[in-house]
């Protein structure tokens, strides 16, 4: 497997395709920022991820998410009516979309159809 290297390209094109509806997470960032504001943001974060990937780390930030409660059905009284979705930093989810794009490509190239 060769080290992944994010592109200013590729990062940019994960901003873009946020959902500006989408809750911030723990870092408070709102997507519409993120969204609206790709271009400036891109080339920076592009070099903050690929430092990342090549120490194999990951900042403790990104790993935080803030936990809800999000009602299902029945009974609203009952705690199993409900499930937990876990609100990451936006910056996380576009590190780990630069990621698998990467990587479906690189799997893709070795899987054949019978």
């Amino acid at each position: 497997m060769y080290s992944i290297q994010a592109t200013v390209k590729e990062v940019l094109k994960a901003l873009k395709n946020i959902d500006p509806s989408k809750a911030c997470g723990r870092d408070e960032i709102p997507s519409r920022v993120l969204r609206e504001r790709s271009s400036e943001i891109a080339p920076s974060l592009t070099h903050l991820i690929n430092i990342s990937l090549s120490v194999g780390c990951v900042p403790q930030d990104w790993k935080l998410a803030n936990i809800v409660p999000v009602f299902k059905k029945g009974d609203n009284e009952d705690v199993c009516s409900y499930r937990a979705i876990s609100l990451q930093s936006l910056i996380s989810k576009t590190t780990e979309r630069v990621v698998f794009d990467r990587l479906s490509n690189f799997i893709a190239d070795k899987i054949y159809s019978m």
